[in-house]
């Protein structure tokens, strides 16, 4: 009787360890299909999401309905002359920098969308404090020595995603331009006083 039992008390353990062993499996495909679709999401430099995961916002931003829309556009003014002067180790580490400082304010709400370029989509402040908010970022990457361009487009209503985003970015690349007008005033002055 005992060797009766036996093969049945060894099926049931193999059977047993071929569960835990599947379950296992299934847990870590689960935590390495998350882990990919984490990185295809994320800014591999920065950490706040990247263009992809921006661009999929966008596409399906006609099927939300939000009360309101506020949109902000930041650019870096000066990385090139960060990378040719520091190296491209002291721009990354500027890139960073913005990246943080955005993400302290808009956590979760941050995309980086180009080299030096950052677009925040906010549905959850009013307009109020989504542009106190804004000024915040700007006032903390200023004290840090950070120059950059900023565009806003604020909705109540009637909002639209890829049209606030146009004109945010509109608006940032006249802040920039005009940066890049000043600088040349400033160094024809130098040039014509030395």
């Amino acid at each position: 009787d005992e060797d009766v039992g036996f093969p049945t008390k060894i099926a049931n353990q193999s059977y047993q360890y071929l569960k835990e062993q599947v379950e296992r499996q299934k847990e870590m495909l689960e935590s390495q299909t998350e882990t990919l679709k984490r990185l295809s999401y994320e800014d591999a430099l920065t950490g706040v999401y990247n263009r992809n995961r921006f661009i999929e916002v966008l596409n399906e931003a006609d099927n939300h309905k939000f009360s309101h829309l506020g949109v902000a556009y930041f650019d870096l003014n000066g990385l090139k002359i960060v990378n040719d002067l520091h190296g491209h180790s002291a721009g990354d580490e500027l890139i960073c920098s913005v990246a943080t400082h955005l993400w302290k304010v808009f956590e979760n709400r941050v995309y980086r969308t180009g080299g030096d370029e950052f677009v925040v989509v906010d549905t959850e402040l009013d307009k109020i404090e989504f542009i106190r908010a804004v000024r915040m970022a700007e006032r903390n990457m200023k004290s840090d020595g950070i120059s950059f361009s900023t565009g806003i487009s604020w909705r109540d209503s009637d909002w639209n995603m890829e049209e606030q985003f146009e004109e945010a970015d509109k608006l940032m690349y006249q802040q920039k331009r005009s940066f890049y007008n000043k600088r040349k005033i400033s160094r024809r002055k130098l040039i014509g006083n030395g």
